[in-house]
Order: structure tokens, then sequence, then C-alpha cells
């Protein structure tokens, strides 16, 4: 028995669109990066990218949690003297609230060479409005929803338990038994056969 190792050309790629509105920050994050990664796939392998495209709405309105809107800071230097630069969530929200949605999911990626290309897989608007919409087959509502997924995995029926006297027809049957039978047909219960024990003869 070989085993199977995933191709770049098994990988498929399927787009996501996700509304953020309302939604705590870091929640909705790691729900962008595991699409990002492709961790739900049944051939995902860590040293290829076999993520999706995802495409973020309504970044503008998006929420943090307890006292982050005034005491979270995002920092950066210029690589100069005194290049230190600060700024609070508020204020990076109403300068460009789509680097928020960025760093966040930028940090929940794997630090290696596949980070740049799920990063280019992300496209962040600030409103309902994108350019995506030949994409993205089905509408959405708001909230996490998944507008494509390749390949559907019908589930298998559900098997009803049989009382005494109850009758089954010939599919029921089949799915039960593994083979068909005319209609009309009554299960019976197996009779019990008692083992009959031997009792050592005295001398």
């Amino acid at each position: 028995m070989n085993t199977y190792s995933t191709k770049q050309s098994d990988i498929k790629r399927a787009w996501h669109l996700i509304d953020v509105k309302d939604k705590v920050l870091g929640r909705i994050s790691t729900v962008i990066a595991q699409k990002l990664i492709g961790k739900t796939k049944p051939y995902f392998t860590s040293h290829l990218d076999c993520g999706d495209y995802v495409v973020v709405i309504n970044s503008n309105l998006v929420k943090v949690t307890g006292r982050k809107k005034t005491d979270k800071i995002y920092s950066h230097h210029t690589n100069y003297p005194s290049g230190l630069r600060q700024i609070p969530f508020d204020r990076q929200l109403k300068k460009d609230s789509r680097r928020i949605i960025v760093r966040a999911v930028s940090n929940m990626l794997p630090k290696n060479k596949l980070r740049a290309p799920r990063l280019k897989r992300l496209k962040v608007f600030k409103a309902d409005d994108h350019i995506y919409q030949d994409k993205l087959s089905k509408a959405v509502t708001p909230g996490v929803k998944e507008v494509h997924t390749p390949g559907v995995i019908s589930s298998k029926p559900s098997l009803k338990k049989v009382k005494k006297g109850d009758t089954l027809t010939g599919d029921a049957r089949e799915s039960r038994v593994g083979t068909a039978k005319p209609e009309g047909v009554t299960l019976k219960k197996p009779k019990k056969v008692l083992k009959q024990t031997k009792t050592k003869k005295e001398n």
C-alpha cells in the first residue's frame, strides 16, 4: 500500500465571503486564517499552500471586547532614529480599518515562506461593496458563511429502530441488511438458544 502525498496540481481553491459586521476581531480572524491555510481540507499538508480565497467586508464595523478600543496600541518602527510610531485601535479604525484585519490574520498564520502568498488571497473591504461578485456564486447573509465549497459529500441515511411487528420495504431492507427483499417482509427476532450445561455425575 502506497502512502498518498498531495501534489500542487491536486489543490483546488474556493472563494469565501465573510461579513465582519459586529464580529469580535480575534474570533473572526481565526476563521479567516483557517480558510487561508486550508486546514479543513482532507488533503491538507503543511508544506504546500492549500488555502482558499477570502473576501472580507464591513471592516469598519469590526468590534473588540473590553477596553481594547482605547488600550490596544499598534506599533511599528521606521528604522530611523526616533522612528517609533504608535496608534491606538480607535484611531486606526477610522484611518484604515483594513489594516486591522490584515494584521490580526497575519499574526495567526505560520511565520514561513507561505505567509505572503496566503495574505495575497485575503481581500478586505471597508463596506459591503466589493469587486469579486463574479467569483462568489451565491448571496450571503451577514455573518460567516461559505459561498462556494468544491465537492459535496452526501450523508448516510439515518437508521431507525425496528420494533416487533414492523415491516420494511425493499429499499429500507436493503439499507439495513445489504440485500433487497420483497415488500411486506416481517422482521422476526431470532430465537434464543439456551446452552445446556453438563453436570458432573456423582461417583
